[in-house]
């Protein structure tokens, strides 16, 4: 992997169809009202199913992230999931992000998230060795918020339910950039790559 001071934050994903995200920004405008305070919403139209994160990279790695990308993505092919339950990480007495989950072809998610982790590996990007969990980031809870606080939002999302949004099919992943800014994180996709078979 090349050495750069100028570097950019990216990651991989599988983009969301606009149906689920309309079912997770209701979700996001019901909790916010039940939490007033206390946490860091994401804008819906940037929700996304994280494959992989990759961190501060330097730009002439794109290229070669791309094709390794693209060349994981060809040995997959298209599957479905859909939206399912609501939760936090790490635990409900402290939690830090408030997540969304998705069920369905959780299998072919798995396998799509080790090829593109195995393909990575093998030109110099380390393994995450945690588990994958996939799931689909609401919102994370401010550093200052006091103990107490954080007990009643673990204790808000314990309480909520999630209507189940219909099976949409993943059939592409892309490797998308971040931007910090005063109003939050916004999302640049800068390539994307077809699963085995899809006319994505």
């Amino acid at each position: 992997m090349n050495r750069s001071n100028q570097t950019i934050r990216l990651f991989i994903a599988a983009p969301i169809p606009p149906p689920p995200k309309l079912v997770l920004s209701q979700v996001i405008e019901r909790l916010s009202g039940k939490i007033p305070q206390g946490v860091r919403w994401v804008n819906p139209g940037g929700i996304h199913l994280t494959i992989k994160f990759l961190g501060n990279i330097p730009p002439n790695e794109v290229t070669r992230i791309t094709e390794t990308m693209s060349q994981a993505a060809a040995e997959e092919p298209p599957f479905h999931v859909r939206l399912s339950g609501l939760g936090v990480f790490p635990n409900e007495i402290r939690p830090r992000v408030l997540w969304a989950g998705v069920e369905g072809d959780i299998r072919c998610l798995r396998g799509l998230q080790e090829k593109t982790e195995s393909a990575l590996e093998a030109i110099g990007y380390p393994v995450d060795r945690r588990p994958f969990n996939p799931h689909l980031t609401l919102g994370r809870v401010r550093d200052q918020v006091n103990e107490q606080t954080r007990r009643s939002i673990g204790s808000v999302l314990s309480s909520e339910e999630l209507e189940g949004s219909e099976p949409w099919s993943v059939e592409s992943v892309d490797l998308i950039q971040t931007h910090f800014g005063t109003k939050g994180a916004t999302y640049t996709t800068l390539a994307s790559a077809p699963l085995k078979g899809s006319q994505s």
